[in-house]
């Protein structure tokens, strides 16, 4: 008769063995992608479309005031046109998610993180959001 006990734990092994892959995965795929856009020669339309057609805030609309994402389309067209500087004053909290990703690559490779760590990345990172969005709808 095998152990329920046993049997669980070793679920709970493989799932966060799954989890870390697939971010691994998903981090391979949005270098890749990233890539791909750094070398595209036709960058000036893709920059183009995207102005067009950015969707405008409708928390914004409805409410009267800004979300915790208000300015982030604005800050990634303005990152992909190669303004690092107004990237950063139309979405500050862009720095600390670059940041955040410089850090998990490193803790990955050398094998340091563990989940402690990663809440850790997590709420910090929605209090550099929260502390943003607070300073968008207090001095705007």
């Amino acid at each position: 008769m095998t152990d329920p006990l046993g049997l669980w734990v070793q679920l709970l092994e493989i799932y966060e063995l799954s989890v870390r892959y697939l971010f691994l995965v998903t981090l391979i795929i949005f270098l890749q992608l990233s890539c791909d856009c750094i070398f595209l020669q036709n960058m000036e339309s893709l920059v183009e479309w995207l102005s067009s057609h950015a969707l405008p805030c409708f928390h914004k609309q409805l409410f009267g005031f800004s979300c915790p994402m208000c300015g982030f389309q604005r800050g990634i067209i303005l990152l992909l046109q190669g303004d690092v500087w107004g990237c950063i004053v139309q979405f500050p909290p862009i720095v600390a998610w670059f940041l955040t990703l410089l850090v998990c690559i490193v803790l990955f490779a050398i094998k340091k993180m563990t989940k402690r760590i990663g809440w850790i990345i997590v709420w910090c990172n929605l209090a550099v959001l929260l502390f943003n969005w607070v300073y968008q709808n207090v001095v705007f």
